[in-house]
């Protein structure tokens, strides 16, 4: 009897460890994260604030607002429902919303061991220059990652004069693209970071440099891995989750690629064939061809400069000229001459 005494002590004394030890934990865990409906108002919007707590619902939330100069102009106590639920509205535009910029939401309770903060933006009046067919500012949020590379070296957004620039769509942290009103393009922001050109063909990137596309480079774009044109480009929208690509290198000729070079110049080079022209004569029409940009060869770098013209380039011109190969195959000689400095441009 003694001994089941004693069983149902410990029991009772386990169970009142366990309940303690579950209402210890509660009151110190952390609550859910407080969140706002939007992360940028206007004058006279209603901001929304919203969260959760653990424990001691009956205590009052504490929610306060500081100003972008560190100044708190409201702290207000809120009391959670059963739910331990809290919610708040708040009106903007009162004498005390004196500051555009970004404020904080500091909620403190007794369930939370440590403040939790949430920021916004906040404006007097519609932010200047307002893209063509936006929506309402902060109606949503979109983010998409941009990588833009010239000549093999990856362009660097993070530099402070591309981070921030608008409201309705920046970069903030390097690469990522954000954007806060529905119908905003990426032409918007590459026309406020100043990196458009006067059309599609070029863009001006670090150190002031304006790239277009020529007969040598070119520009190729892609969204989600799918190539589209400068036009599209400038016109989409970002979608969350997004992945552009800006690429400007040799233009790349493959099998496939539809190159056109004159008749005339088949006669030239059966001129050359027959020896009837010299080699310094076969180079000057090719590279006169070239410069005018007449046919379209890209301009590889010069590994070796020899000067020396290859028998199998003037087999290939004989070739040529009998049509037993195509221009295609003919221009990958003369892509051949250029890297080896035979054709200079």
């Amino acid at each position: 009897m003694v001994m089941k005494k004693f069983k149902i002590i410990i029991t009772l004394l386990i169970i009142f460890f366990m309940e303690n030890f579950f209402i210890i934990s509660l009151a110190y865990a952390d609550s859910d994260q407080v969140s706002i409906d939007k992360p940028m108002y206007l004058d006279g919007e209603s901001i929304m604030i919203e969260g959760t707590v653990s424990n001691y619902k009956t205590y009052p939330v504490s929610i306060e607002i500081i100003n972008p100069i560190g100044e708190s102009i409201n702290t207000i106590p809120v009391i959670p429902n059963y739910l331990s639920e809290y919610n708040l509205q708040v009106e903007t535009g009162s004498l005390i919303w004196q500051h555009d910029g970004v404020y904080s939401v500091i909620v403190t309770h007794a369930s939370i061991p440590n403040s939790e903060k949430i920021t916004f933006e906040y404006f007097h009046s519609v932010p200047k220059p307002i893209p063509p067919g936006a929506g309402t500012l902060g109606e949503n949020h979109a983010q998409a990652k941009l990588v833009v590379t010239v000549y093999d070296n990856k362009f660097d957004f993070s530099l402070q004069q591309f981070q921030i620039q608008s409201p309705w769509i920046r970069f903030e942290d390097g690469e990522t693209i954000h954007r806060y009103a529905s119908g905003v393009t990426l032409g918007f922001l590459f026309n406020i970071l100043g990196i458009s050109g006067q059309n599609d063909e070029c863009y001006r990137f670090q150190g002031g440099s304006v790239y277009c596309t020529n007969a040598y480079y070119n520009f190729k774009f892609f969204i989600n891995d799918q190539q589209v044109s400068g036009t599209a480009l400038r016109e989409y929208v970002i979608q969350d989750g997004d992945e552009i690509l800006i690429i400007y290198d040799d233009q790349i000729m493959t099998e496939t690629s539809e190159i056109k070079i004159p008749d005339w110049i088949r006669g030239v080079a059966g001129f050359w064939c027959n020896d009837d022209i010299d080699d310094a004569t076969f180079v000057g029409a090719i590279q006169f061809l070239l410069e005018n940009q007449i046919i379209l060869i890209p301009k590889t770098n010069q590994d070796e400069i020899s000067h020396i013209m290859p028998s199998w380039i003037k087999n290939n011109a004989c070739w040529w000229t009998a049509h037993l190969i195509s221009d295609n195959e003919f221009a990958f000689g003369l892509e051949f001459l250029i890297k080896n400095g035979i054709i200079e441009v």
